[in-house]
């Protein structure tokens, strides 16, 4: 069964950044071999055998969930899973970035192979997200993973192009 190490250890930071304390670490059962090894390939901290880190340091917004939705979604619902769903979703950008994706250019320069790779590494992602949701304790309801789910799937794109840092 796949799991999470602990509780989200987290600070909060204005207006809308948290900042990971420790890490997070989620083990997943449903990863292949081939998953990891994509996911390494981007420079996610993944093992062969599943497990994935958000390290100590990781800033991220849990969900971004618009605030108009907090009342069916709230980002604390999901916060674990997407938090490990934006460590991913961070190493593919700095991956994209490194194969010659710049900031402001629409894609150009970033090779195929990169462009391929990136796509496998979110639909990976964005699998892991949805396992991670209907594993975690206590339970998510399956119909907001799922809307949260098919959310990134539909709209994760841009989350994966390269911008610059705050």
């Amino acid at each position: 069964m796949s799991k999470f190490n602990k509780l989200l250890d987290a600070k909060f930071e204005p207006p809308k950044r948290w900042t990971l304390d420790t890490s997070l670490i989620f083990d997943s059962d449903k990863l292949s071999e081939n998953d990891s090894a994509v996911l390494k390939q981007v420079g996610a901290r993944v093992t062969k055998k599943g497990k994935i880190t958000a390290k100590a340091g990781f800033k991220t917004d849990l969900a971004s969930v618009p605030r108009v939705a907090w009342n069916i979604i709230a980002p604390f619902d999901i916060a674990r899973s997407a938090v490990i769903h934006d460590a991913l979703y961070s190493a593919i950008r700095e991956y994209r970035e490194s194969n010659g994706y710049r900031v402001g250019s629409g894609g150009k320069g970033e090779t195929d192979e990169s462009k391929l790779i990136s796509k496998e590494a979110k639909v990976i992602a964005d699998k892991v997200f949805l396992e991670a949701m209907l594993e975690s304790t206590p339970p998510i309801a399956k119909w907001k993973a799922y809307a949260s789910y098919y959310t990134v799937v539909l709209f994760g794109k841009w989350s994966i192009i390269p911008r610059e840092t705050d």
